[in-house]
């Protein structure tokens, strides 16, 4: 998946620092899709990105309900590190998964 991104925001001309930090929002918000869902109705996680003008908006879904934190031990600040790289993340829940989508304005 990071690879494809890379690939996809280099064909954007967006790289660097910026690229990086794009990644690793995108990358943490697709692992969460993979490790905190329950109940799900598939296994497919899915990542889409689109230019909308000087901004860039990725949607990461998956098809099940949200469960809170999996190991209570662990610092989880993975939504912190997300609100830190990108200009807004949203998380929306519903019966058929979650949809978080994060925007950065380049």
């Amino acid at each position: 998946m990071r690879a494809e991104l890379r690939a996809w925001l280099l064909a954007a001309h967006i790289d660097g620092v910026v690229g990086d930090e794009i990644v690793s929002a995108v990358t943490e918000a697709f692992v969460n899709a993979v490790e905190h869902p329950v109940d799900r109705a598939g296994g497919q996680v899915t990542v889409e990105g689109e230019m909308a003008g000087r901004e860039v908006v990725f949607r990461v879904r998956d098809q099940g309900r949200w469960r809170e934190k999996v190991d209570p031990s662990r610092g989880h600040y993975g939504y912190r590190l997300m609100e830190a790289q990108m200009d807004s993340v949203d998380v929306e829940r519903s019966g058929s998964g979650t949809v978080v989508t994060l925007r950065r304005t380049l």
